[in-house]
């Protein structure tokens, strides 16, 4: 199955050619904690991830065509 995971913020850098938006060949039944597998981004880096404006955890199952946006966690002062 295809999914399209959008990168944001710093954890651009843990993606091979640094783009914002990558299309993945998972298999099925494959979870959230897959995709940052393959991403190569560590879990423990992602704030948050979503999917149809939901939020989703990394046990929760993907589908073809998801479009999965992860978000880093905002740091300021």
């Amino acid at each position: 199955m295809r999914v399209q995971a959008k990168i944001y913020g710093d954890l651009i850098r843990f993606v091979e050619g640094q783009r914002e938006v990558v299309t993945v060949q998972l298999r099925e039944g494959a979870s959230l904690s897959d995709l940052l597998r393959v991403l190569g981004i560590p879990a423990e880096e992602v704030w948050m991830a979503s999917r149809r404006n939901q939020i989703i955890r990394e046990e929760d199952i993907l589908e073809d065509g998801d479009e999965v946006s992860l978000f880093d966690p905002v740091l300021g002062g």
